[in-house]
């Protein structure tokens, strides 16, 4: 068997393990680098991550079949131009004909035969090859033929054709006006500037003593009069020229804004801080001492306001960092259960002091742990059931979390997975179900109270930054940041903060995020994930591996090292994790090998459970 050493990139999908065992194997020994999907969505997945050369796609898969994978890579502009084999165990016609209709190229009916599966990949790959050949000349050619209508066709530029001896043979009636010469003072003359073959000089014209005109002129190799000669094209630039210095002095002028106001903000918030911090703290030391009750009022308004300075300030902060792109999503697997019951143990006492009902309906089937940006969900929360009780002064709060809208909120989209996942493997003690379907874990989370209202005037402004709903909220203080932050919170998250209220009955808040399906059940030993794959330990030798990859195999690095990992797998920046794994020590080999294959093999899932502390 002729081996064919690292010349393609074959992408195999298929949810049989044994199949792409075998496959990958076969087409391993040849010299093809392989990649293996175990369904539809890590096969989208994985190229995305990388365009392979060719795709052998399996048909009859949960989930997402292989003609719906075929169709989605065609639909695509970058991956339209992937060859795809179906394999498959549908051997009617009509499966065959559907499998080239939604754009494959090729069909090979399960049992297979090892020579023709070679042979067909072969075939396809080397059509490929001759392709990409006849696109990049075709393109060569266009472009040259593009240039030269562009030339003969725009009669605004100049053109001008030299002779081997620098004189000007051919003039067209453009050319002198650009060069503020008469065609006399050009035709049999010298051309005065020297020009690069396949180059551009660009070159200043003065119109009067304040008014310059620049040109670009190119050259290109010609004949004349069946003489080598120099083709020379004449065009206008002043006014790009003109429009590029300014734009570039926009763009510095908004570089040094936004690096003044970072700069400014930094320091303010800095400085703030610290004599923040001390009128805080010794506002609460003071508070200790035997204080008449004038003085403990006036203590609590020094507290109140510094308090209330040090919100603005780290909303202030926050909304800059919003609007700078630097604020981005940080995923982490916990245990939804006690953060839902950390909140309402939050806010219990604050509703008390009011003499408010708060009523917290949980479905009983949400899961106990899921992943999403914690930190980002709290504060949501805390200003979407803060203001509520802020705002009502009689009644009840009405906090619902489910798997599905529950009441008459505004109709929610559910956002899509922030991670795609894997079906099929149990790893980790977390259990993956078979069907998507299935494993769609959307939360729902309703915010309802009897409060003030909101006018729809009002609505309609109620998340911009610093707008406050004076005549409903002119008994309550705050920066008029929250909902704002809350807001872009939740669509970096992938969702959107919705709102009905009618004035003087209350109000209803309701948005929805995705969960990682994968990390929504969780059994009591995640040490391990058993799996087996292959290990390359050089270029001739191969070993099987089968003791599953733990994570005590870990331990030798630091804990930022796999932190850095472990959100660098979050992020799917697979050129990251690769990076991070040449620092491990050289001599730990099966660890190095395990880690490679398991990005190679775009093994999300455990990487994730095995680097989760």
């Amino acid at each position: 068997m002729n081996t064919r050493p690292n010349q393609s990139n074959i992408l195999i999908v298929d949810d049989n393990l044994n199949n792409l065992g075998v496959l990958s194997t076969i087409l391993t020994s040849c010299g093809y680098k392989i990649r293996k999907a175990v369904n539809g969505k890590i096969a989208l997945m994985g190229v995305r991550a990388e365009i392979p050369d060719l795709i052998l796609l399996d048909i009859l898969m949960p989930d997402m079949d292989g003609y719906e994978v075929c169709q989605q890579l065609k639909s695509n502009p970058n991956t339209a131009e992937i060859p795809i084999v179906f394999l498959s165990a549908l051997g009617e016609t009509v499966d065959k004909i559907r499998g080239f209709k939604v754009g494959g190229a090729d069909y090979i009916t399960k049992p297979f035969e090892v020579e023709e599966v070679l042979a067909r990949v072969e075939h396809q790959l080397q059509i490929q090859s001759l392709q990409k050949t006849l696109q990049k000349q075709n393109l060569q050619l266009k472009e040259r033929e593009h240039r030269l209508k562009t030339i003969l066709a725009s009669m605004s530029d100049g053109l001008i054709v030299l002779d081997g001896h620098n004189k000007v043979r051919f003039i067209n009636p453009a050319a002198p006006k650009l060069l503020n010469k008469t065609e006399e003072e050009l035709r049999d003359r010298d051309f005065e500037w020297e020009i690069a073959i396949g180059g551009t000089r660009e070159v200043r014209i003065g119109l009067t003593s304040e008014k310059m005109r620049i040109l670009a002129i190119d050259a290109e190799n010609t004949t004349w009069n069946e003489e080598p000669a120099v083709l020379l094209s004449l065009k206008d630039i002043t006014h790009r020229k003109e429009t590029e210095i300014a734009l570039k002095q926009a763009k510095e002028t908004a570089e040094a804004a936004s690096q003044t106001k970072s700069t400014f903000l930094s320091s303010v918030s800095h400085e703030l801080r610290t004599p923040l911090h001390a009128i805080i703290g010794f506002s609460t030391l003071f508070a200790r001492e035997n204080l008449t009750s004038q003085q403990q009022e006036n203590l609590d308004l020094i507290k109140k306001s510094g308090e209330h300075l040090q919100e603005l300030i780290n909303d202030i902060l926050f909304i800059s960092k919003l609007e700078s792109g630097l604020e981005l999503l940080h995923l982490t697997m916990f245990d939804f259960s006690n953060f839902l019951s950390f909140m309402y143990d939050l806010f219990a006492r604050k509703a008390q002091q009011k003499n408010l009902q708060l009523l917290w309906e949980c479905d009983t089937n949400l899961p106990q742990y899921i992943t999403c940006d914690r930190s980002k969900l709290r504060q949501i929360l805390l200003n979407l059931i803060g203001n509520a009780i802020d705002y009502t002064e009689q009644g009840k709060i009405v906090v619902r979390v489910s798997q599905q809208p529950t009441s008459g909120a505004a109709p929610l989209n559910p956002p899509k997975p922030l991670i795609p996942f894997e079906g099929g493997i149990d790893c980790g003690g977390i259990q993956r179900r078979e069907k998507a379907h299935q494993e769609t874990n959307n939360i729902y989370f309703e915010i309802e109270d009897t409060g003030i209202g909101i006018s729809p005037k009002n609505i309609e402004t109620l998340f911009d930054p610093f707008m406050q709903v004076t005549k409903e909220r002119k008994y309550h203080r705050g920066t008029g940041l929250g909902l704002s932050i809350s807001q872009k919170f939740a669509q970096l998250m992938g969702s959107q903060i919705q709102v009905t209220s009618t004035l003087g009955k209350g109000s209803l808040f309701s948005f929805c995020i995705p969960s990682i399906p994968q990390l929504s059940e969780r059994a009591t030993d995640s040490n391990s994930c058993d799996l087996t794959f292959d290990i390359h330990q050089g270029d001739n030798e191969k070993k099987n591996i089968t003791r599953p990859l733990q994570k005590k195999d870990l331990q030798i690095m630091t804990s930022e090292w796999i932190e850095k990992f472990h959100q660098a797998s979050l992020e799917l920046n697979t050129k990251k994790m690769l990076q991070l794994i040449e620092v491990i020590p050289q001599n730990e080999t099966f660890l190095i090998h395990s880690l490679q294959n398991l990005v190679n093999d775009f093994r999300i899932d455990i990487i994730q459970e095995i680097t989760l502390f």
